[in-house]
């Protein structure tokens, strides 16, 4: 056999492993950095628009259409976590203590907080679930 039909034969395998690599692993964990960076710049959005004032009454009304893209991006970010990522990275996940489940009580949760200063103990919560370093 000629060595050009090695080198065809070793270009395509390393083609069908880097595609699998990128499609398989890179990708995925790239979508759930971005919706996880995304939700956690609307919490912080959410709480710095949050009143000084632990005590004052929130209004639902303005506050509906964020709180309503909070919640998808949510459970956007469940979705990948348990459908799109690898094993392996999970199980970093995991060693890390970032769960984006348990995280998910709090999302939906936070639309119905009566005062900012709760709204703001469970925007913490929400960002120590996810591991973030705002939130320690």
């Amino acid at each position: 056999m000629d060595t050009i039909y090695w080198v065809a034969l070793m270009s395509f395998i390393a083609g069908m492993c880097g595609y699998i690599i990128v499609r398989f692993w890179i990708l995925p964990i790239v979508r759930y950095r971005r919706v996880k960076w995304q939700l956690l710049a609307g919490l912080q959005a959410f709480s710095e628009s949050l009143p000084a004032d632990g005590a004052v009454k929130l209004k639902a009304a303005p506050a509906k259409m964020q709180l309503r893209e909070l919640r998808r991006k949510g459970s956007q970010l469940i979705s990948l976590h348990d459908g799109c990522l690898p094993y392996w990275y999970r199980l970093m996940l995991l060693t890390r203590k970032e769960s984006p489940a348990k995280a998910a009580v709090p999302i939906l949760r936070l639309e119905n907080m009566p005062t900012a200063g709760q709204a703001r103990q469970c925007i913490d919560t929400i960002g120590r679930h996810l591991r973030d370093s705002r939130w320690k």
